[in-house]
Parts: C-alpha cells; sequence; structure tokens
C-alpha cells in the first residue's frame, strides 16, 4: 500500500494547483494513509537542485506538461527521470499531442491526465490507485526499520553494507550509497531480516554485504570496490570468503 510516498505538484496555475491538491487529499483520505506532499512553484530551482540522492523510487510527481517557465513540464520532467528511472511522472495536460514527445525524450511517464477530461478528481484517484496495485505486485524495495514508534525505511538498491561496531554491540551501522546510517540492534538481527533477500552475504561475522552492489574486488589490497567507488577494507580470510560466495552465485570478480 502507499504509504509515506511523496508527491510532488508542479502546476502553474493556482486553481489547477488547487484542484490537484483537493484529489489527491481525497484519495488519502479514502485510503486511510498519508502522503508527504510538496508543492513546488519555483521551477527553476526545482529543476537545478535535482540529484539522485533526492529522487526516490517511490516518488510521485504529478506534472503539468505546459508549464510557463524557463523550463517546460517536458524538460522538467526529462530531468526527473535521467535521476530516477523508477519515480513515478504523471503528466497533467490539456495537449493531447504531447505524449508522442515526451516518448521520443524517452521519459516514459505513468499516466496521463487531461484537464478537461470528464471528472478531473476521479481521473487522480484511479492514477494513484493504479500506482498502489502496482506497487502492492512489486518485489519489496525497502527494508524497514522499527525503533519504538519511529518507523524507517532503506532502499535496497542504495544499501551497500552493515557492519558491527565495535564496542557497541546494541548498534549495527548501515552503509548506502547517500550516506552512513546508525540502526538499534546488532548485525544479527538485520542477517534475520535479510536471509530471504537476494545478494546479501551474511555468513561473515561482522558484516552483510550486499554483493549486487559490488564493482571490484581488489584482492592484493583487500578491498571492495562498490559501484559508488567507496571501499571497504577487509583481511585477507574475509575477502576470500566473499570470493567464495561469488563463485558459487555465478560471479567472478
Amino acid at each position: 500500500m502507499l504509504t509515506n510516498n511523496r508527491i510532488f505538484i508542479i502546476e502553474d496555475n493556482f486553481m489547477h494547483r488547487e484542484e490537484v491538491l483537493d484529489a489527491v487529499t481525497q484519495f488519502s483520505t479514502r485510503l486511510d494513509t498519508s502522503f508527504d506532499i510538496e508543492i513546488i512553484e519555483d521551477f527553476t530551482k526545482f529543476a537545478n537542485n535535482l540529484s539522485p540522492k533526492l529522487v526516490k523510487d517511490t516518488d510521485i510527481y504529478l506534472l503539468d506538461i505546459d508549464l510557463k517557465s524557463f523550463f517546460s513540464g517536458i524538460d522538467i520532467s526529462e530531468m526527473i527521470r535521467k535521476q530516477n528511472s523508477n519515480c513515478f511522472l504523471i503528466f497533467i495536460t490539456s495537449l493531447k499531442d504531447k505524449g508522442l514527445e515526451a516518448i521520443n525524450r524517452g521519459i516514459l511517464p505513468f499516466a496521463y491526465i487531461l484537464k478537461d477530461g470528464h471528472s478531473f478528481s476521479e481521473q487522480v484517484n484511479t492514477v494513484l490507485m493504479n500506482i498502489n496495485e502496482f506497487s502492492q505486485s512489486q518485489p519489496e524495495q525497502y527494508l524497514t526499520v522499527k525503533d519504538g514508534a519511529n518507523i524507517a525505511r532503506y532502499e535496497f538498491s542504495k544499501i551497500l553494507y552493515f557492519e558491527t561496531l565495535p564496542q557497541n554491540r546494541y548498534n549495527t551501522l548501515l552503509v548506502m550509497t547517500d550516506g552512513q546510517y546508525l540502526l538499534r540492534g546488532n548485525i544479527a538481527k538485520f542477517k534475520q531480516m535479510l536471509k530471504e533477500r537476494e545478494g546479501f552475504y551474511s555468513e561473515l561475522r561482522s558484516y552483510i554485504i550486499h554483493t549486487q552492489m559490488i564493482r571490484n574486488i581488489h584482492y592484493d589490497t583487500f578491498t571492495i570496490q562498490f559501484v559508488d567507488k567507496s571501499e571497504l577494507f577487509l583481511t585477507y580470510k574475509t575477502i576470500q570468503k566473499v570470493k567464495k560466495y561469488l563463485s558459487r552465485n555465478g560471479r567472478q570478480e
């Protein structure tokens, strides 16, 4: 189910923007869920600040194709798509012929909503429901960690490794492409959580390594290099164990 997704409303017409916001709010109430809704008004600043770390797989962009700004809606959607190929782009338009331009530029929106179409609110509801159903049909994309009343979600596709902290057996360090996080719980807890997750090597005492994120292994320096070019230094025996695991799973490094 959609929950805690971010929804970005990118629309320069005040009346249409309010209509989109009302439709999203109604859907949220109907589904008994919550969204982090962001209304974008400075389109140039938004476009210039885009980066892979800021665009998440679960983000939903309700975007007017025909923005009257320095960047068109097609331009901004193309910038978003370059940062993340999995987020949801929803085009709001009265220009039916803009669809071909989007396809030709490789943007691949999830859906279109016509401003002058029948029941605008129902169109928004249908699209969000389709996103919800699509998300439920996909493998879980996040590691969900509860800490008391707090819930944090970490994208599997950004996880590099987990590491036991010396002198701190009650916490585990999670290293990702977008930062490091201190998680409550020893590493055995996370080994149990990931035991059915493909690609996570958890047979080491002090580490869980996301092997799908390994770019290279330097055996002369006992170093794993990850896809973001960060490195993890290990012992000779540990490197050999990782090598054997990769070999068993059809990878030669």
